[in-house]
C-alpha cells in the first residue's frame, strides 16, 4: 500500500465534510494511485483492515473504520472549483462493494468520474502528505485543517479568510461565536495535529473592524539530530538544576521557532507583565516573535520559554 496522499490543491481546498472512518478510508484509497498515472472510474479500489493497521489503526478500530465508513460514503458529496471557474458538485464515490458482510476484512470503491482529474496524473498543483500522519488525527476538523496547512508546506504559514475557513469544513451555521469555533474546532485540531505528527502551529486572528475576519496559522517542523545525543560520562555526582539552568547563554531564535513560542508566551500568565499592554493578541505575537530572534531577549526570558515547553538539544 502506498504511504503517500495526493491531492490537486483544488480538492484540497474544497468544501466537504467526512467523518473520521470516512476520511480514514477515502485517504487510504486515494493513497493507492500511483503517481502520474492516469486512472479511469472503471478501477475499483480495495481498503481493508490490514491497509488501516499498515497505517497505524487498532484491530479493532479498523474494522469499525470500515464498518462507519461505509453506512454513509456513497451519499457524500464535495463541491469544488472546477477548470472552467465555474462551481462543481459531486459524489466522492459511484459505488462501493461492501464485503465485510459476507465475512470477509475489506471493502472496494470506485471514484466519481468527475473527481478523477483531482487525484489521478497530477504533475503541478498538487499537495501530499503522510498517510499514516493524516489517519492517526482521529478528528475530521483536524484532518481537514492538517491537510490545509499542507498545501502550504513550503512556506511555513496560511491565511484564511475565516468564512472560507467555514466553507470548506462545512460548518454551515455551526459555532457562530469565534470562541465556540477556535475552541471546538481550531484549537482542538492543533493539539490533535502537535500531539500525533512533528507539525507545530500557533496562529493569530486578523480583525477587519471589530469582527475577526481572517487566522494566520504559522506552522513549521523542528529540525532533528541526524544522530542520537551520546550518552553523557557522570565523573561527578550529579547536582539538581532547575530546567532553565540548561537555557543560560540561549541565542536568538529561528524565525520559525520564534513564531511559535511567541504564541505560547502571549497566553503564559507569568509572562505577562512583560508585553506591551493594550495590544491585540496579534501584535504581542508579533512583537514577541521579533524580540525572541534577539541574543538578549530569548536569554533574559529563558526561565519563560523553559515553562512553556522550549528545551534546547545539545550535541
Amino acid at each position: 500500500m502506498g504511504e503517500v496522499v495526493r491531492k490537486s490543491n483544488a480538492l484540497v481546498s474544497a468544501a466537504h465534510r467526512l467523518s473520521t472512518a470516512e476520511q480514514r478510508v477515502i485517504w487510504c484509497a486515494i493513497s493507492k494511485i500511483e503517481p502520474m498515472c492516469q486512472v479511469s472510474d472503471e478501477v475499483l479500489y480495495k481498503v481493508s483492515a490490514a491497509d488501516l493497521i499498515s497505517a497505524g489503526i487498532s484491530s479493532k478500530g479498523a474494522s469499525d473504520v470500515l464498518h462507519n465508513a461505509v453506512d454513509q460514503l456513497f451519499k457524500r458529496a464535495v463541491t469544488l472549483i472546477a477548470a472552467d471557474g465555474k462551481e462543481i458538485t459531486t459524489r466522492w464515490v459511484q459505488s462501493i462493494r461492501d464485503h465485510t458482510k459476507t465475512g470477509d476484512s475489506y471493502i472496494e470503491l470506485r471514484f466519481s468520474k468527475d473527481l478523477l482529474p483531482y487525484l489521478s496524473n497530477l504533475s503541478a498543483q498538487f499537495t501530499q502528505y503522510s498517510l499514516r500522519d493524516a489517519v492517526s488525527l482521529g478528528s475530521a476538523h483536524a484532518g481537514r485543517i492538517f491537510e490545509l496547512l499542507m498545501q502550504y508546506k513550503n512556506v511555513g504559514h496560511r491565511t484564511i479568510e475565516l468564512d472560507n475557513l467555514r466553507y470548506m469544513l462545512e460548518l454551515s451555521d455551526k459555532y457562530p461565536a469565534f470562541s465556540d469555533l477556535r475552541k471546538r474546532v481550531i484549537d482542538k485540531s492543533i493539539e490533535l495535529i502537535e500531539c500525533n505528527t512533528d507539525m507545530r502551529i500557533n496562529y493569530e486572528t486578523i480583525r477587519q473592524g471589530r469582527k475577526i475576519a481572517r487566522i494566520k496559522f504559522n506552522f513549521y517542523y523542528p529540525q532533528k539530530s541526524a544522530l542520537p545525543a551520546p550518552e553523557p560520562v557522570v565523573t561527578e555526582p550529579a547536582v539538581a538544576t532547575h530546567a532553565d539552568d540548561d537555557l543560560r547563554g540561549l541565542r536568538g531564535l529561528a524565525p520559525a521557532q520564534a513564531s511559535f513560542f511567541a504564541s505560547k508566551l502571549a497566553k503564559h500568565g507569568p509572562f505577562s507583565h512583560l508585553t506591551p499592554q493594550g495590544k491585540s493578541e496579534g501584535e504581542v505575537i508579533q512583537w514577541l516573535a521579533v524580540e525572541l530572534q534577539k541574543d538578549d531577549r530569548a536569554n533574559e526570558w529563558a526561565k519563560h520559554l523553559s515553562a512553556v515547553g522550549f528545551t534546547l538539544t545539545r550535541p
